[in-house]
This record gives structure tokens, C-alpha cells and sequence, in this order.
């Protein structure tokens, strides 16, 4: 397993367990809830039931930002 394979899981495994994961110097990640709702189907314009989902949100670090 690579070097970055490695950090990806640990990674992975970091948000499953506290929801949320810091890497100095580079920035947090946060796992977030989504709600189920309904939206539009754009083409037959009828409403379809989406489900909830997890997702990853990204904050970098300020001296990261600063660096680019």
C-alpha cells in the first residue's frame, strides 16, 4: 500500500469514528449529514425522492492558503 493509499484510509477511518479529521498545516475535513428531500427531475420535470447522504467538507489551512 502507497504512502498517500495509507493516508486516505487513515483518513477515511479518522471521519467514520469523530466526523472530523485535521492535518496540520493543510486543513480540516468535516463529515456532514445531508437530509433526505425531494427534488425535480430537470428532464420529465416530476418530483423524485432523494435520499440522505454523508458528505466531506474542506477547510484549508490558513498557512496552507497563505502559501499558494
Amino acid at each position: 500500500m502507497s504512502g498517500m493509499e495509507m493516508t486516505v484510509a487513515t483518513l477515511i477511518e479518522t471521519l467514520k469514528k469523530d466526523g472530523t479529521a485535521t492535518i496540520k498545516g493543510f486543513g480540516t475535513f468535516n463529515l456532514k449529514q445531508v437530509a433526505a428531500r425531494q427534488r425535480r427531475n430537470p428532464k420529465t420535470g416530476g418530483a423524485v425522492d432523494a435520499p440522505a447522504f454523508k458528505k466531506i467538507t474542506f477547510k484549508m489551512a490558513k498557512s496552507f492558503r497563505e502559501s499558494l
